[in-house]
Formats: structure tokens, C-alpha cells, sequence
């Protein structure tokens, strides 16, 4: 991209043509008008149909509790501790089950104020049912049907058959328990008695007192008979200094300290006996205390179990009753899809406008090459019509008279100007000859050459002659037929190679006079993209005004352009024109003019009047007396 004045300094790595600016966007949306418009109609239709024909289903919630084993003697009921997660799974495959349907099932056909068909099957209960929960003891119930009543009375029917279930469950549990209990309290009885008789009898075995009444251990009376034993030595210590060894006391002495040794010497005796005695006396007493915990437990669960029996409360506790049934299809919500298309199609067209590489409108023009090198535009109009709804003619002669202005008055050299256009069709040749008349007009002495030989149109068209000159020699004999006021028209000539002779010394030097002697000398070109011939010519002339035709010309053919412009030895003024544009957006039959176009803004056309409402009112009204003037025809 050529970063000089000629084009703008958009960035030449930038995915997007134009920039993206409130113009920009309003003028995308009036482009699309009457798509939007029509697409908004289409889903307003398809909406009401939706909302008018569809079944409406009307919603129900409800939340419930799952207690976790508070209570001191439901922590022992079996199947009813749920600690872990998958507690509550269990929990909605159970609300969900077969058995809790059925019962639901039967009881709206017990309900005498229901019409069994209105009575929904389980499986459409359980299709349109939805239970989830947060993994701990929260259970959330929804349920959807069609009748409004039926959908909240459903929910309380599941609620109420979900608690007797859990209920039921928990006194089948209870009353299982008690009676394995009662069976196991015996056995367990007479075990206890059996390992007591065993302990007993073990210890009378072994006609130890200290064993049998667990009163004293060996080792302790070893300890207790070495003592006595000292204390008897100490004694004879102090009485042999008065006593002979023959004395009564002395001799008693010796015998006590003969009775302990010997009774230390039964004792001794015993001990390698005493490892085994005694781990029989610990088993036998570990023996009674595992039947007597036993015994206890069966004891304190068999009331416990009588206590939940007794009980009328399962462990779910309902927090928040089914609420009213609530409409959730269709809702006014679905009127919301027409607005949902039509920002659709917009964000489509936005997508295809910025990213794509025609131009479809004057900002995007301005913003790609800026505004000061933008000469003008001009819209598309019809040249016969008469109707006041193509006063775009009116608009044109406005903008022709802006850009003579602008060509007259400019500090730019415009003296000479090649009208160039990369592609055919985008009106080089129209707004060569409305420029051409435009200036004329004003009183200004100018020159058109139709340069344009592949096409001719100006010579064939509006300056069509009997005979058509070979060169300038020849043109000139004839001259006078070509002269309009003080300006002149130059057809194309009758030539065999058209790049031979805009080469020749011929070709310059007449170009050379035209620009001396008239004002303005002005040339319509063929497409620069296509032919050679344009780029020859503009080499000629001191400024190219360069015709960006609306959704015809792109942005890749500006670049292009501005690329073979470089090659050119002397630097030219490049000035763009827009042009074709519709000066009106369409709301079916209406016609409304774009804002920067429309009366009170820029222009005010007495010639029409107001042309909005007032044509719109015109129209329907003479549609109505054309239609009562045919219907009385008929009649008559």
C-alpha cells in the first residue's frame, strides 16, 4: 500500500478495508434495511406460530434433606449410615425407581377429582422428572408437565411416596435387627456362662489362694519371704552376743528362717510351671470380658432398634415444598429469535463489509485514500424519470455543481484530467461528459476526448456523427460539428493500433495544444486493469481522477493503481471519485432517502415537497381508489 497523500495510512497489515466507526456501521444497516427488516417480519411470524401451537409445559420445584445419622441410635440401623457421596446417588435412584412411580401412579388413579386421561404414565413421569443433588444431603426435584395443577400435585405425590418408602424401609430394618437380637442374646448368655465356669474351675485347679482370689502373685510373696528371711539374720546377729546358740529364743529363730527357706523353696520349685498357668488364666479371663461386651451391645442395640421402630419419621426432612407450577414453554422469551436473526444477518454483513474487499460505501472510500483527496460522488439515478421518488437527478445536479467547485477552485493541478477506472462499468464515461457540460456551463472553455477506444461510447452515443475521423488532420477540417459553445468534443478516431497512436509524436503535440488553448481538457479511458491504453494517456495529463464505482471497484484495485502510478516520471494528482451509489434505502414499497441525503439535512427540493411521509400516505391512498375504482367498474 503507498503511504503517501494519495492513499490513506491505514495500516497496510490490517485484515479490515474500512475502519470501524458509528458511520460505518449505520451505513451497513440502512444498506441491509430491508433484509433486516424482512428477516424480522419472517421470525415475528415464526415465533407467534411457535408460541400459539406449541404445548406448554409448566415447571414445579422442590428441595429435600437427607439427614446424616444424627441421632445416637440410627447410627447402628444397618443401611441407613450414607456418609460418603455416593449416599445421595442411591437416594435418587431410589426417588426415581420403579416401585415409587407405581405408587404415584396409582395413587392419581385413586384420585376421583382426576380424569384418568389426564393421568400421565410412569414412564412420562420419570421422562419428565429431573433429580439431582450436591453430593452431601441436598436433593433438588423438578418436575415438568402440561397440565398446571396436575404438575405441582405430581411433585408432592413423589415427595410424600419418597418419605413412606424411607420410612417403611427404616422400620423393616429396625424390626430385622430386634429379631436377630433376640435369637443371638441366648447364645451369647450361655457362652458367657461356659467361659466363667472354665475360669472358675481353672483356678481351683491349681490350689493357689493368692491365684484363685487373684489377691497376690508369686513374685510378690518371693520378695515378701527374702525379706523375712533378712530380717530373722539381723535378729541373730544381735542376740548371739547374748544368747547361746541353745537358747529357747534363738532356736526359735532358726526355725522360722528354716520354714521361709523352704517355703521359697516350693516356690522356685514351681516357677517354670508359671508361664503357661498364667496365659490360661489371661485367656480364659479375655474369654468372659468378649462375651460380656457382647451380651452388653446386643443389650443396648435392641433398644435402640425399639426406639426407631417406635418412631413415625423416616430421615428426610422436605425444606422447601413443590412451589406453583410455572410456565417454562414457550414464554415470551421466543419472541426474542427475530431480534436474534436480524443481529445475525447484521453481524454477517458487518463481517463481509469489513473484511471484504469491495467498496460499498463513501466512508469506507474516505477512510482508505482520506477525505482532502476524495474530489466528489455521484449517485445512481435514472435520467428519464419523472416519478418524485428518483429525485436523485436532483441530488446529482447538486453534487455536480459541488464538484465543479471543487475542480475550479482547487490548489491541486486539474487543468488536465484522465478519467480512469480499474473495471468497466463504473462511470468513467458518464461523469466524463457531466463534467464536461458541467464546467461548459460555468462558462469555462474545455476539451473532452473520447480516448476510449474499446468502447467508443461517447462518440457512438451522445456525439454520434455520420462520419468518423482517422486523426487530428482530419478532425479539424470538421471541427465546427464538434464545438459546443466554446468547448470542444474530440471523438475516437478511426485507428488501427490505438497504443501506436497515443505513442506518437502526433498524438503529444496536439495534447500539447488542447491544454494550452482550453481551460480544462478532460479524456475518458479504458480500464486501467484491462488495457495499456490508460496508463499511455495518463502519462499525458496532470492529474488522474480515479472513479471508484459503488460494490464494483475494491480496495486491491486502488493499491494497483497507485503501484503504477509510481512508475511515472513525474508525480501526479490522484483524486478519486465515488460513484453509483443509491441514494435511498427500501422498506418494501417505500423509498427513503439515506440521512446525509434527505431533505432538511443537506438539500430541500421544492419542486417535490416533503418526500417521506407524504409520498408514503400519496402511495396507499391511490393504491386504495384504484382498487374501489376497479371493483366499481365491475359493477357497473
Amino acid at each position: 500500500m503507498r503511504t503517501d497523500d494519495s492513499v490513506s495510512s491505514l495500516n497496510e497489515n490490517s485484515i479490515i478495508n474500512d475502519k470501524i466507526d458509528l458511520p460505518s456501521l449505520f451505513s451497513i444497516f440502512l444498506d441491509n434495511f430491508n433484509l433486516l427488516i424482512s428477516a424480522f417480519l419472517v421470525g415475528i411470524v415464526l415465533s407467534s406460530i411457535i408460541y400459539l401451537s406449541s404445548v406448554s409445559i409448566y415447571s414445579s420445584k422442590s428441595l429435600i434433606e437427607i439427614q446424616q445419622q444424627e441421632n445416637m441410635f440410627e447410627n447402628s440401623i444397618p443401611g441407613f449410615a450414607r456418609n460418603t457421596e455416593n449416599s445421595l446417588l442411591a437416594e435418587v435412584a431410589i426417588y426415581k425407581s420403579r416401585n415409587t412411580l407405581d405408587d404415584v401412579v396409582k395413587s392419581l388413579e385413586d384420585d376421583v377429582n382426576i380424569d384418568i386421561e389426564d393421568i400421565p404414565s410412569s414412564n412420562l413421569i420419570r421422562s419428565n422428572l429431573s433429580v439431582s443433588s450436591n453430593g452431601r444431603s441436598l436433593m433438588t426435584i423438578i418436575y415438568n408437565h402440561s397440565d398446571p395443577k396436575l404438575t405441582e400435585h405430581i411433585l408432592n405425590l413423589l415427595n410424600q411416596e419418597y418419605i413412606k418408602d424411607r420410612r417403611d424401609f427404616r422400620k423393616r430394618s429396625t424390626a430385622a435387627g430386634r429379631e436377630f437380637i433376640k435369637k443371638e442374646i441366648p447364645k451369647i448368655k450361655q457362652s458367657l456362662k461356659e467361659a466363667e465356669d472354665k475360669l472358675n474351675n481353672f483356678k481351683l485347679s491349681t490350689n493357689d489362694s493368692g491365684l484363685i482370689f487373684e489377691t497376690e502373685n508369686r513374685s510378690s510373696e518371693l520378695n515378701n519371704l527374702y525379706r523375712a528371711i533378712d530380717d530373722i539374720e539381723f535378729k541373730e546377729l544381735e542376740l548371739k552376743e547374748f544368747y547361746k546358740t541353745n537358747h529357747p529364743i534363738y532356736l526359735t529363730l532358726t526355725e522360722q528362717k528354716n520354714f521361709l527357706l523352704n517355703k521359697i523353696k516350693i516356690i522356685e520349685s514351681d516357677l517354670p510351671n508359671i508361664p503357661n498357668t498364667q496365659r490360661k488364666l489371661e485367656n480364659l479371663k479375655r474369654e468372659v470380658t468378649i462375651y460380656s461386651d457382647v451380651l452388653n451391645n446386643l443389650s443396648s442395640q435392641e433398644i435402640n432398634l425399639a426406639m426407631a421402630e417406635a418412631s413415625s419419621n423416616s430421615n428426610v426432612r422436605i425444606i422447601n415444598k413443590p412451589s406453583n407450577a410455572v410456565k417454562i414453554q414457550p414464554t415470551v422469551y421466543v419472541f426474542s429469535i427475530p431480534f436474534a436473526i436480524i443481529i445475525f444477518i447484521y453481524l454477517i454483513q458487518a463481517i463481509r463489509h469489513f473484511l471484504g474487499d469491495k467498496i460499498t460505501n463513501y466512508d469506507a472510500l474516505i477512510d482508505f485514500v482520506d477525505k482532502k483527496n476524495v474530489l466528489g460522488e455521484l449517485p445512481l439515478y435514472n435520467k428519464e424519470a419523472k416519478e418524485p421518488s428518483d429525485d436523485s437527478s436532483l441530488i446529482a445536479e447538486e453534487l455536480m455543481n459541488k464538484i465543479a467547485y471543487e475542480i475550479t477552485h482547487s490548489k491541486d493541478q486539474l487543468s488536465s484530467i484522465s478519467i480512469v477506472g480499474s473495471k468497466k462499468g463504473v462511470g468513467k464515461t458518464e461523469i466524463s461528459e457531466k463534467l464536461f457540460y458541467k464546467l461548459t456551463s460555468l462558462g469555462k472553455r474545455v476539451c473532452l476526448l473520447d480516448l476510449d477506444y474499446k468502447k467508443r461510447d461517447l462518440t457512438l452515443k451522445s456525439f454520434s456523427s455520420e462520419k468518423t475521423p482517422k486523426d487530428f488532420k482530419e478532425f479539424f477540417q470538421d471541427i465546427d460539428s464538434y464545438k459546443i459553445e466554446q468547448s470542444l468534443f474530440i471523438p475516437s478516431f478511426d485507428v488501427e493500433n490505438s497504443v501506436e497512436f497515443f505513442t506518437s509524436d502526433e498524438f503529444a503535440s496536439e495534447i500539447k495544444k488542447l491544454k494550452e488553448e482550453y481551460d480544462y481538457v478532460i479524456c475518458d479511458t479504458p480500464p486501467w486493469s484491462l488495457f495499456i491504453d490508460a496508463k499511455i494517456v495518463s502519462r499525458y495529463f496532470d492529474a488522474c481522477l480515479y472513479v471508484v464505482g459503488n460494490k464494483i471497484s475494491t480496495f486491491k484495485d486502488i493499491i494497483l493503481f497507485n503501484k503504477d502510478l509510481e512508475s511515472f516520471e513525474k508525480q501526479k494528482s490522484i483524486k478519486y471519485f465515488y460513484n453509483k451509489f443509491d441514494v435511498f434505502f427500501n422498506f418494501f414499497w417505500y423509498r427513503y432517502h439515506y440521512p446525509n441525503y434527505s431533505d432538511n439535512y443537506y438539500y430541500e427540493y421544492s419542486a417535490y415537497g416533503n418526500l417521506k411521509e407524504e409520498y408514503l400516505f400519496r402511495r396507499i391512498f391511490n393504491k386504495i381508489l384504484e382498487l374501489f375504482n376497479k371493483l366499481r367498474n365491475k359493477q357497473s
